[in-house]
């Protein structure tokens, strides 16, 4: 019997276990979908049936919409995080029964200025949206910057504690006026 060439040599196989997995896929280039895309025909017989259009789903798409509402807002949150952020604020707040009064600028501008979106997570020092004055909704004049932990403790204090964007720090007392 004679040795095949090492071109035609089958590759090894694991003995026990769990089978190999391929390689992870390259880093996306600049302008490429993060996501694969599925082929032509594949999306028109999805259109059609009213399927989420993301690779190996079959939820049902909204309506109006190319995806199912997982991957809807995984695109969202890809794309725009601060509209991300505004949308999921803005249903949690109504769903608590608190008045939203803040448009997506007046959002955006006051990200920038305190930097909240840079912040975000299920971590103690994560930024939450606090309201100044719990009989007001979300105005505003009525939020701050203000970490989950600072935020849980402002619940069990009578002295109030803001976020101050210069020092990025919190502070006891009464904060500055706002500039929006």
């Amino acid at each position: 019997m004679c040795a095949l060439s090492a071109t035609t040599q089958p590759a090894a196989r694991p003995t026990s276990g769990r089978p190999q997995l391929p390689p992870p896929p390259a880093p996306v280039a600049a302008g490429a979908h993060w996501w694969k895309p599925v082929t032509g025909t594949t999306e028109q017989r999805k259109r059609r049936q009213g399927k989420c259009l993301r690779y190996g789903c079959s939820n049902k798409a909204g309506a109006h919409k190319k995806f199912c509402p997982k991957h809807h807002h995984q695109a969202q949150k890809a794309n725009d995080p601060i509209s991300y952020i505004y949308s999921m604020r803005k249903q949690r707040a109504k769903q608590r029964g608190h008045e939203w009064t803040i448009t997506l600028d007046n959002f955006r501008d006051w990200c920038e200025w305190t930097g909240y979106h840079q912040r975000t997570g299920r971590v103690t020092s994560a930024l939450s949206i606090d309201r100044k004055d719990p009989a007001h909704g979300y105005h505003i004049w009525n939020i701050q910057p203000l970490a989950y932990g600072a935020n849980s403790a402002k619940g069990q204090t009578a002295e109030p504690v803001y976020f101050d964007p210069d020092t990025q720090s919190f502070k006891r007392g009464t904060p500055p006026e706002c500039p929006f």
